[in-house]
């Protein structure tokens, strides 16, 4: 029974691991306008910015690129330090904001 709990716990490690290099590998931080603009045109993925919390930013980021917000991170998954300035309008930051598009 240890030597089965053992193992599932390696490979629930294991996977937990593989899963965060995934989204890190699929993420930008700290993304300015113009990258943001170029990564949901482009390749896609998490693209982490600051917000100013702004409706009209935000139905103007979906108008534009079709990308919403998929979570505001918890403290735990946050840019450290923390974006000071909204990556779409340059006002000052009330969150962290995940953008990526619906595929």
């Amino acid at each position: 029974v240890e030597q089965v709990r053992n193992l599932l716990d390696h490979i629930q490690t294991e996977l937990f691991e593989k899963a965060s290099q995934q989204r890190e590998q699929a993420s930008k931080r700290n993304v300015t306008k113009d990258e943001f603009l170029a990564q949901m045109a482009g390749e896609g993925g998490f693209a982490y910015g600051g917000f100013c919390g702004s409706t009209q930013d935000e139905a103007e980021i979906k108008d534009q690129t079709k990308a919403t917000i998929r979570v505001l991170p918890d403290e735990e998954f946050r840019t450290s330090p923390a974006p000071a300035t909204c990556m779409w309008c340059g006002k000052a930051a009330q969150t962290e904001a995940v953008w990526a598009k619906a595929y």
